[in-house]
């Protein structure tokens, strides 16, 4: 059975990461709230300390390819990044959220790779801060690669 195509891929993948931290990170603050991770950051001006902390789960990037030529069909490989950002008005909050974040999804491995995903690697994770009127904000920005292939399962 053939993969599916690139492009919906992209929002199988996409999906799978929101549902597998949707279900399992919840928000350190109200664990009740419903709607903390977002697909962009919300457009609504956010200035309470009260409307953080927020995750947003970014579109996924790619570009360029590799093909192997390792048999008689080449195959393509797509590296894909996918960002998860979160910001919260306290760094050892945004900090645990992480650490939630990526043990879920390196955790759960094999739940993703079930979802089309060929390899799975943290590559890397950058955090900034802000100050905003009358607080400051802490951003941590989690790159997940992935790699897509246009091959056969």
């Amino acid at each position: 059975m053939a993969k599916p195509s690139l492009g919906s891929y992209q929002e199988i993948i996409w999906l799978a990461f929101y549902n597998l931290i949707n279900d399992n990170v919840s928000d350190p603050q109200n664990p009740d709230r419903s709607k903390w991770i977002y697909s962009s950051y919300p457009e609504k001006t956010l200035e309470n300390k009260t409307d953080y902390p927020i995750l947003v789960i970014t579109p996924l990037e790619h570009s360029g390819s590799d093909v192997l030529t390792l048999s008689k069909s080449p195959i393509t490989e797509y590296p894909i990044g996918i960002a998860i950002q979160i910001y919260s008005t306290s760094s050892r909050e945004m900090k645990t959220i992480a650490s939630d974040v990526v043990n879920v999804v390196m955790s759960n491995r094999t739940t993703l790779y079930g979802s089309g995903i060929d390899s799975l690697v943290l590559s890397n994770s950058v955090y900034n801060h802000y100050d905003l009127s009358g607080f400051k904000l802490h951003e941590n920005e989690i790159r997940f690669t992935i790699t897509y292939n246009d091959g056969d399962q």
